[in-house]
């Protein structure tokens, strides 16, 4: 082993442990990266150094806690236990698995509905392409109610299809959602917690109608973006916007990816105190 290494690990673990925290969050935003590799299990790679790396590492519980589903049963397993007792974040992206990765395509819904029923999930991010379709088994477990749950970002190409009640509309501590997807989602379940919402819209979810069932109860929401889409720009857009919806609490909203007259009918619309 390398004796610096070694050296730095005795004399200030407290470097070594940011050093390891800053790569695992290079790791996490590969998720939004589309170019970026098949993540891979490094808590794993760095106990594997030696001994003292190895007690080092597994006294470190938020090392662990991140799991993506493609990795080997094995290795889950080990994270969930080692990760003990924090909740966990979960990750899968299809498209940028392996075929071999995609052999352990039948563990994720089993391993996740387990862990949403037992409390263990903090974050979700679930990016699923239309060449990879949503197994239904996985589809049901989306629908799994969840008291833990923070945040959860979904993915979906546009020919994959869920449930349109996500977690059962059941999930008291969501603050922050991210929806890209081609379903119109009834996400009115989740106004009490709701802080945070990112919105891709298209033909299903796009109208103002839609939208006021959609976010008028959402009484402390804080952040809302609205993203467009090449399906959202065959759409004709409505002469004149409805009566304002107002939003008490929203502090910032974002009109991402969608032409001037459309962003203007959102802005005129959606309205607060301070918008």
């Amino acid at each position: 082993m390398n004796s610096p290494l070694l050296s730095l690990l005795r004399t200030n673990p407290e470097i070594v442990k940011s050093i390891m925290t800053s790569l695992l969050d290079d790791v996490e935003k590969s998720f939004d990266n589309k170019s970026a590799e098949e993540a891979s299990p490094v808590a794993l790679t760095w106990a594997s150094i030696s001994t003292e790396f190895s007690a080092f590492v597994r006294s470190n519980p938020d090392l662990w806690n991140t799991i993506w589903l493609h990795w080997p049963t094995r290795t889950i397993r080990l994270y969930s236990k080692v990760s003990r007792p924090l909740t966990l974040n979960i990750r899968l992206d299809t498209q940028k698995i392996t075929k071999i990765a995609r052999q352990h395509r039948k563990q994720w819904a089993p391993f996740l509905q387990t862990k949403l029923i037992h409390d263990r999930v903090g974050t979700m991010k679930i990016a699923i392409d239309d060449g990879h379709a949503m197994t239904t088994a996985l589809g049901r477990t989306l629908n799994t109610p969840s008291i833990t749950l923070t945040s959860f970002t979904l993915l979906l190409g546009k020919n994959v299809r869920v449930v349109p009640q996500l977690l059962s509309g059941y999930a008291p501590r969501l603050h922050t959602l991210r929806v890209d997807s081609a379903i119109a989602y009834k996400l009115q379940a989740f106004y009490e917690s709701l802080q945070h919402l990112e919105l891709h819209l298209g033909a299903n979810n796009s109208s103002t109608i839609y939208l006021s069932e959609t976010l008028k109860h959402m009484t402390k929401l804080k952040t809302l973006v609205l993203v467009g889409s090449p399906e959202l720009s065959q759409l004709p857009v409505p002469r004149r916007p409805p009566h304002p919806l107002r939003l008490p609490a929203l502090e910032s909203l974002t009109i991402k990816d969608m032409c001037d007259k459309r962003g203007a009918l959102y802005t005129k619309y959606i309205k607060s105190s301070v918008l």
